[in-house]
């Protein structure tokens, strides 16, 4: 187990908004993954965070250094509870949290800037989530390339439908050619948009 950064935040935006489906709703923390999906999309971080035993020591907060089995907590919560601010520039670990008072319906999450500290309680939603690891595809992908994440969310954005279904069509001529996204619904047939691949892979 290592301390949570804002990839937390991140995987909580990937899980369901029906509260309906608690387990959907909900994020899976495991000692070295957290997990969400709203069965349409998944997202699975494998965790960066800082060691445990670099974190300062929090009067009343037992840390999780090790969690028995993986746990689902509310997303809906943790949008709302958890924020990650990484204003400490000289102390960089104390911009992360961890979790603590593992219990056996409830679960914590605390941070500290060192003068005060915050601790926010979680109930454990009761459930299983879907064995994702099964639907993920094996082998060797038939294509690949390399993207700039952020040119890519703005290129797709140009094509949200006012149908509502936002399909797009997405051709790949070559992982050094340019890939091409069209549109597929009345009112953005009319839209095509090229996004230049990266060549050579950054920080792999």
């Amino acid at each position: 187990m290592k301390t949570l950064n804002k990839d937390l935040l991140i995987a909580a935006k990937f899980a369901s908004k029906n509260q309906s489906r608690p387990v959907l709703a909900s994020v899976l923390i495991s000692n070295d993954k957290i997990v969400a999906t709203d069965s349409y999309r998944l997202i699975e971080i494998t965790q960066n965070g800082l060691e445990l035993a670099d974190f300062p020591n929090i009067d009343g907060v037992e840390t999780v250094k090790e969690l028995a089995n993986p746990i689902l907590i509310s997303a809906k919560d943790v949008l709302n509870k958890i924020k990650f601010d990484g204003k400490n520039k000289h102390l960089p670990i104390l911009n992360d949290q961890v979790l603590c008072n593992d219990k056996e319906k409830t679960i914590c999450i605390s941070k500290t800037d060192l003068e005060t500290a915050t601790t926010i309680q979680f109930k454990k939603i009761d459930g299983e989530f879907p064995k994702y690891e099964q639907i993920l595809p094996q082998g060797e992908p038939i294509a690949e390339t390399y993207m700039n994440a952020e040119l890519l969310a703005e290129v797709l954005e140009a094509f949200k439908s006012d149908h509502g279904a936002n399909h797009v069509k997405i051709q790949f001529f070559g992982d050094k050619k340019p890939l091409i996204i069209k549109g597929d619904l009345p009112d953005t047939l009319n839209k095509t948009a090229l996004i230049m691949p990266l060549i050579m892979p950054i920080n792999k």
